[in-house]
């Protein structure tokens, strides 16, 4: 087991580019003692967007600016290859290839100097325009770039992005391991170990965010090459915030794992996109992750006990404070219980209702737990292909989630008198909220598992027709419950349409399947 490390980055991700929003950030920032600050997404995905886009250039140089005055590295984002050329000449040995290669350069050589007051890049290699592993390696013919292997690509654009960035602008290079599979995880740990002159930003999952996929199996395993970790704390996959998901146990699961594997930080996710955890029940998070990160040995009681008095007033042994305490705790499984199904990714944005089946069925396969842990291929095997006892263990488990949804509501009622007025009513809305998703999401899973029934096993019950037409029947009346939250909740009123496309889609699915 290694020394526990001091953990030098404290750090948060934004993706969001709303001025506005920046400056509630920057605000908040001191709370919580950050000291790196990740610029990505919306604001900027390819190095190149800085120089190509004026404002953006300028507002990212403004945020940088002000966040060195605050003591705050700031780091930009880059995508490597940014091309979207299938046919680009990345043979480094060849004139034109050299000639590409060079415009990369010049490309951090001219983002850096008109954003000065950046500290650096965070490099990346998944989901760039142009992927380094989607040539062919053909390691005994072929021109310099196909005779390469994954890995001996990733440290070619390694140390040609070091060697602009790093040494001859004297800035810092952080590299994501951000993949799209175990190999491909693999050829960046490959590339990269005992690695001098950069850090590495490994997720706490070996690929997307999800609780129930075990640690990356990188952690640790990049030799002398410093490592940081990346975490969702506002729940991209899990609700975005909107709805309350406490997450203390969580973040001191991942984060006590991955000091043991030596990192020295970690960089949260504080948004997505619009929807952000500051100035919601759910930031709690924030504070869990800066205690965690300031004290390996805090205790998940310890935050609830300092949150609950700092944010809402409550002595930590108070039955008000008790009550609460229990109502974040259930947040969290609630939401695990909804969102998820036995463990598994069901339609990659669990966030977001998908407009057809099909998204269902192929994140069971695309995002299985099974690609990170042999031990959870028979029970992928059982999801593509259920029998009755599965679909009736998913519908027990949706309905705790409906439970728990329905018990945070009424305990939070109980304790109403305690609460600061507007604390009550932010909490309260979000709570009846998460009792809509809860059993919206408990009619998708009736609806879909039971025709994935039909489709495998006729004779169960489950796969009545009576049943499976009462489920899509009342997917339709729940599209208008979501449009409702519109005024409330924006982003949620929106889903009413995704709703009634998946009601149409499950409907021509059970009847092609009557024919």
């Amino acid at each position: 087991m290694r020394r526990i490390s001091t953990q030098k980055v404290n750090g948060w991700l934004v993706h969001w580019p709303d001025p506005n929003y920046l400056n509630r950030v920057l605000e908040a920032a001191p709370r919580y003692k950050i000291n790196h600050l990740e610029l990505s997404h919306d604001i900027i995905m390819q190095v190149d967007e800085a120089t190509e886009d004026l404002k953006r250039g300028e507002l990212i140089e403004s945020v940088a600016k002000r966040s060195r005055a605050m003591g705050i590295k700031s780091y930009i984002w880059a995508h490597e290859i940014n091309t979207r050329d299938k046919n680009a000449p990345l043979n480094p040995e060849s004139i034109e290839g050299k000639v590409f290669w060079e415009k990369r350069r010049d490309a951090y050589r001219r983002t850096l100097r008109a954003c000065p007051s950046v500290s650096g890049v965070v490099l990346m290699f998944g989901s760039s325009p142009l992927e380094v592993w989607e040539l062919p390696s053909t390691p005994d013919k072929g021109d310099g770039w196909q005779r390469r292997s994954a890995a001996q690509r990733v440290r070619f654009i390694t140390d040609l992005v070091c060697s602009v960035v790093r040494d001859e602008l004297n800035k810092e290079v952080f590299v994501r391991d951000f993949n799209h599979g175990p190999s491909q995880l693999e050829s960046i740990r490959e590339a990269l170990k005992d690695y001098s002159g950069i850090t590495i930003i490994s997720k706490v999952e070996p690929q997307d965010f999800q609780p129930f996929y075990p640690h990356s199996s990188t952690l640790g395993a990049f030799g002398t090459t410093p490592q940081i970790v990346e975490i969702d704390l506002c729940g991209e996959y899990w609700g975005q915030s909107l709805i309350l998901t406490s997450l203390p146990q969580y973040a001191l699961y991942r984060l006590k794992y991955d000091q043991l594997q030596g990192t020295v930080g970690a960089v949260a996710r504080v948004d997505c996109y619009s929807n952000s955890t500051l100035g919601t029940p759910s930031e709690i998070n924030l504070y869990a992750f800066q205690r965690v990160l300031q004290d390996r040995n805090v205790t998940a009681d310890a935050i609830y006990a300092e949150w609950m008095k700092k944010r809402y007033g409550l002595k930590p042994e108070g039955i008000a404070a008790r009550q609460m305490t229990a109502i974040f705790e259930r947040s969290w499984q609630m939401a695990l219980k909804l969102y998820y199904t036995q463990g598994f990714w069901t339609w990659k944005n669990l966030s977001s209702i998908p407009e057809r089946s099909a998204s269902i069925d192929g994140g069971i396969v695309g995002k299985s737990n099974a690609l990170w842990d042999s031990a959870a291929k028979p029970l992928e095997k059982r999801l593509i292909r259920p029998d009755g006892a599965l679909v009736r263990a998913i519908q027990k488990e949706k309905a705790e989630a409906v439970n728990l949804a329905q018990t945070n509501l009424e305990a939070l009622i109980g304790i109403r008198s305690a609460l600061r007025q507007a604390d009550f009513a932010d909490l309260e809305r979000r709570l009846r909220l998460a009792v809509d998703l809860a059993k919206i999401y408990q009619v998708i899973a009736d609806a879909y598992w039971r025709i994935k029934l039909a489709e495998n096993m006729p004779s169960d019950v489950e796969a009545s027709a009576d049943k499976i037409n009462t489920s899509l029947s009342a997917l339709t009346q729940l599209a208008s419950l979501l449009e409702k939250k519109s005024a409330d909740f924006p982003w949620i009123g929106k889903q009413s349409q995704r709703l009634v496309s998946l009601q149409k889609d499950l409907s021509e699915r059970y009847s092609r399947l009557l024919r």
